[in-house]
């Protein structure tokens, strides 16, 4: 055993005949025989199973890695040294799989990569000019409508006006001579009038009336594009709402300031009364020409009975005069009227209003006017009536009805008679104009 320059021993085997060194007097420990043990006998039974012990299953070493072979000349480890565990790594990533091979990005105006991204910026340019242009417009429209309602009368001074009150003189029997006041009829309820009288207006006039807060956007932009289609005005988009405002606050003018401002009295209607009281308030004022006003007045002057006792085809004629008044009036053409009637049926239709068998009864039996039940001088006697009444009811300040001792079939009488004689003997006496005052035993009035 020699030491080397680097630390290690040699071991090199003892040649026989040599001579032991001072490092060689050890002696080596002895070793005892393992005992034997007797031979088996035939008696002994049989052999006993050996004892087996689950090993666990062998884990597959990593593969080892290829090594260089050391240089000769080196000394090996000793045996009985250990060797140091090679220290942990981390396992290696896998590959990262390589890419295909692209063709070469072009920057040229046509077509290339760049030409997405240019289209998506000139998509955000307009998306953002979009909105600008938007909000401009808002507040543009926000300041217009604050200038025109600083015109306004102050808002405690909004009220609506009360309706001019209705005189309705009646005979001794009930029944109606004339109207004295401004509307030629009196108010009714809502509740109180036939169903299909408020659907034909709301059909043919604001269709949804029940949806929109006073202002229609949907109809006002129908209305503007029909205008600008035919170069005129056509269609004015207001609602039943605007309407009542316009009625009861403003004038008729066709300026953009009334228009604005109807807009704005018809919200404020709609925040201080309900739908219903708004069309109540309507049909109770609403112009239908030949000087009536309201529903009830338009009934008694075509047709010559209470607005409760309306038809279909009736209602109908009613709410084609709300156009133009004047224009389908049924006194002054009453198949222009009942073809405006027409209309108003096929809407009521349309809307779900009436059934297709309820249109063709209508149109098959149309509205005709009624003969006066009261002759000419019935006026005369509204007249005088009107006269007399302030002395026995004061200032009427609402609807009133006054109760006469009127005989409507002896005032027919006493007319008749009058003109016959008018007829007869006018000329040879000189007169054109005669009088007659009937009275019974009490002294009441009777013709």
């Amino acid at each position: 055993m020699a030491e080397r320059k680097d630390g290690r021993l040699d071991i090199a085997p003892q040649r026989k005949g040599t001579r032991k060194g001072p490092t060689q007097d050890r002696v080596a420990p002895r070793t005892r025989a393992p005992a034997q043990k007797p031979p088996r006998r035939a008696d002994d039974g049989p052999l006993p199973k050996p004892r087996t012990k689950a090993k666990p299953a062998p884990q597959s070493a990593p593969p080892k890695s290829k090594q260089a072979p050391r240089p000769s000349g080196t000394a090996t480890r000793p045996a009985g040294t250990t060797k140091k565990a090679p220290a942990k790594t981390a396992p290696a990533k896998p590959a990262r799989p390589r890419r295909e091979a692209q063709p070469p990005r072009t920057t040229g105006r046509r077509g290339g990569t760049h030409a997405p991204r240019k289209r998506y910026r000139v998509l955000r340019f307009v998306w953002r000019v979009g909105v600008t242009l938007s909000l401009l417009g808002i507040i543009a429209v926000g300041a217009v409508i604050a200038y025109f309602a600083a015109t306004l009368p102050p808002r405690s001074q909004w009220v609506v006006p009360e309706r001019p009150p209705n005189v309705a003189i009646v005979s001794e029997r009930g029944d109606l001579i004339a109207n004295r006041g401004d509307t030629g009829g009196r108010a009714i309820a809502i509740e109180d009038l036939p169903g299909y009288v408020s659907q034909a207006v709301i059909a043919i006039e604001d269709r949804r009336f029940y949806s929109h807060p006073g202002v229609d956007p949907i109809g006002l932009t129908r209305a503007m594009a029909a205008n600008i289609s035919a170069g005129r005005l056509v269609q004015g988009g207001s609602t039943l709402t605007q309407q009542l405002a316009k009625n009861l606050f403003l004038t008729p003018s066709r300026t953009i300031e009334r228009k604005i401002q109807e807009m704005i009295l018809s919200v404020w209607l709609e925040i201080q009364y309900d739908k219903s009281e708004i069309l109540e308030m309507y049909l109770n004022r609403v112009y239908l020409g030949a000087g009536a006003y309201g529903v009830d007045g338009a009934s008694q002057r075509y047709f010559g009975k209470p607005a409760e006792e309306l038809e279909l085809a009736e209602a109908a004629l009613l709410a084609g005069l709300l156009k133009a008044p004047s224009y389908f009036s049924p006194t002054t053409d009453l198949e222009r009227s009942n073809e405006r009637a027409a209309t108003v049926l096929r809407a009521m239709r349309e809307a779900g209003f009436i059934s297709e068998l309820e249109e063709a009864f209508a149109r098959q039996n149309p509205a005709t006017l009624a003969t006066p039940k009261v002759a000419t001088s019935g006026g005369y006697v509204a007249d005088w009536v009107a006269d007399v009444l302030p002395n026995f009811a004061g200032q009427v300040t609402e609807d009133i009805v006054v109760e006469t001792t009127i005989d409507l079939e002896l005032q027919e009488l006493a007319q008749s008679a009058l003109q016959e004689m008018l007829t007869e003997q006018g000329a040879e006496k000189g007169v054109s104009q005669g009088a007659v005052v009937v009275m019974d035993a009490g002294g009441a009035v009777k013709a």
